[in-house]
């Protein structure tokens, strides 16, 4: 293997770390939206709300909250 062999397998990425990257992203998405639900579903028991307004509240709550989270992520520049 050539030196320049050697100093493109060291610049890639493994795929697992790519791949361990993105889990860690759909986790956090799914607990931050449903924290956000249980939450909101909590605030419409407590007010008695025919509706699920708050429920949809926190989830909308959290969706923005993940979004922002994961363009940040991806915006933040590789060092």
């Amino acid at each position: 293997m050539s030196k320049q062999e050697k100093k493109q397998a060291k610049s890639k990425p493994s795929t697992s770390a790519a791949f361990m990257k993105y889990m860690g992203m759909a986790t956090q998405m799914a607990v931050t939206v449903g924290i956000g639900a249980f939450l909101g579903q909590k605030a419409d028991i407590h007010y008695n709300n025919d509706r699920p307004l708050f429920t949809i509240m926190g989830a909308v709550i959290g969706i923005t909250a993940i979004l922002y989270l994961i363009v940040k992520d991806l915006i933040q520049p590789k060092s």
